[in-house]
């Protein structure tokens, strides 16, 4: 399409454009970091929808390539050691439930 058509002039404003240089970077200027993951299916909608224990090490997982990213490793040891599901297993009375679930919520914070 575009064979043997005119080459559009450069705009005036665009005076400060330098075009890129052959040399090829040798070092790394800074630290730099990387993750490769070999499936994405690691956090996809049913992870996201799901927070039960099946798909909890994936949040812990994916927050810690975020920090580790950031290149804030000490966030990755505090949030690893305090992670922990432990719902209810056993319930004697609906009622007893929901009024200790209730002083967690509201009294607690009072105090």
């Amino acid at each position: 399409y575009f064979a043997d058509k005119f080459v559009p002039a450069a705009d005036s404003a665009d005076t400060a454009f330098v075009p890129p240089t052959q040399e090829k970077l040798n070092q790394a200027v800074e630290n730099s970091r990387l993750v490769v993951i070999g499936s994405g299916n690691f956090f996809d909608d049913q992870a996201a929808r799901d927070r039960s224990r099946r798909f909890q090490q994936n949040f812990v997982f994916f927050r810690n390539i975020a920090d580790w990213l950031a290149q804030d490793d000490e966030l990755i040891t505090i949030r690893s050691k305090g992670n922990i599901y432990s719902p209810f297993t056993k319930v004697i009375d609906r009622d007893i439930e929901t009024t200790v679930r209730l002083i967690n919520i509201f009294a607690m914070p009072v105090l």
